[in-house]
């Protein structure tokens, strides 16, 4: 189970990176998530034109080693022990439980996550390039998750 958060966090942290800079529309038709089989792994989504809008490969022991979104911003992922410890100048750290508590970006950026009973909450801080009026921007994830451990559901608050 403990796996199951880890890597559903790691999939909400990239989706989050993703999200702040996607600009285009995906339908997915698959609506009951409960038919998709466990070991699925999404490779590759085109747009209607056949342009690729994101990428996703894995390595020889199953974990996502690579990413592209937005048809060109790469990502490429380390892991040890079997923990992703890395993807490009992103940094992950852990807790006792081995549980991801943040992930520290090129000084823009820092995500810290937050573990409750019933939920995990995730605050991306993001600095603007330029020093200025443009104040500091913070985006909260909440996930709720059921007895099991999986997430339920989801909030994402605007940004502050």
């Amino acid at each position: 189970m403990k796996y199951k958060i880890f890597y559903q966090i790691i999939a909400m942290v990239l989706i989050a990176v993703g999200i702040s800079g996607c600009n285009k529309q995906v339908t997915f038709d698959q609506i009951d998530r409960s038919q998709i089989p466990l070991d699925f792994h999404l490779t590759r989504v085109n747009s209607k034109n056949g342009e690729l809008i994101e990428q996703f490969n894995f390595n020889n022991q199953n974990q996502l080693s690579s990413v592209v979104l937005n048809g060109s911003d790469c990502f490429n992922l380390s892991y040890q022990s079997n923990k992703l410890i890395a993807f490009n100048d992103y940094k992950c750290t852990y807790d006792q439980e081995s549980r991801l508590i943040e992930v520290q970006g090129p000084e823009l950026s820092n995500s810290k996550l937050t573990y409750g009973p019933k939920g995990i909450q995730i605050i991306q801080t993001t600095r603007p390039i330029v020093p200025g009026p443009k104040a500091v921007q913070v985006d909260t994830l909440n996930l709720f998750l059921n007895d099991q451990g999986l997430v339920v559901r989801a909030t994402l608050f605007q940004r502050s």
